[in-house]
């Protein structure tokens, strides 16, 4: 994931306040940067749970300093039964805050009712105008989907399609190719394409 220097990953693991805040022993929250096993990270007091709920919650850690290039972050969390978890997500720190887009992908893919379009950048807290047009094989556009977003997080993962054409009409069973332009004020533009597949 492109970012400068912060962690954000959100758990779904059923826990109590007990294994959240680490009074569990061996039980806290921890993080490992790079496999290094000896700099363990210990982010019970960076856990936020999510409002009206104990089942779910956000963990925002700074990292500094960090090397320019690809990083791996491995984090572990306890339930409320003793049992632990890990999950491991990689990101690219960039030189400067010059804007990036990564990990550009179509959930489910290939699909038949709604697919959902999703990708990864580098600057949260932006207002992100995002172009998507979808292509046959042989390069007739089919369909264009334009949106405008806020997010306070590293992922946009909002724009939906159903599968039909412009005029509203199903697509065909086939290959398809799709191109997402997102552009950020005074940050740049950023296309990526990928393809999927659309099965009747």
């Amino acid at each position: 994931m492109p970012i400068n220097g912060c962690f954000r990953r959100t758990t779904n693991l059923s826990h109590d306040d007990r294994n959240t805040v680490g009074n569990g022993i061996g039980h806290d929250i921890t993080a490992i940067l790079d496999d290094n096993y000896k700099d363990l990270q210990i982010l019970n007091d960076y856990y936020l749970a999510d409002k009206n709920t104990f089942t779910s919650g956000v963990i925002k850690y700074p990292f500094s300093n960090l090397s320019n290039g690809t990083h791996t972050v491995t984090l572990k969390v306890w339930d409320v039964y003793d049992n632990s978890n890990e999950a491991s997500i990689s990101f690219v720190v960039v030189p400067s805050a010059e804007f990036a887009v990564d990990h550009l992908f179509a959930y489910p893919n290939p699909f038949s009712d709604h697919t959902t379009f999703s990708f990864e950048y580098n600057q949260p807290s932006s207002q992100l105008h995002i172009n998507l047009r979808i292509f046959t094989t042989s390069g007739k556009l089919v369909k264009t989907l334009d949106q405008t977003l806020h997010s306070d997080t590293y992922r946009a993962n909002e724009i939906q399609w159903d599968g039909t054409d412009d005029n509203g009409v199903k697509i065909s069973t086939g290959m398809y190719i799709y191109v997402v332009r997102v552009n950020i004020p005074g940050s740049g533009t950023i296309e990526k394409s990928s393809k999927l597949v659309f099965i009747k």
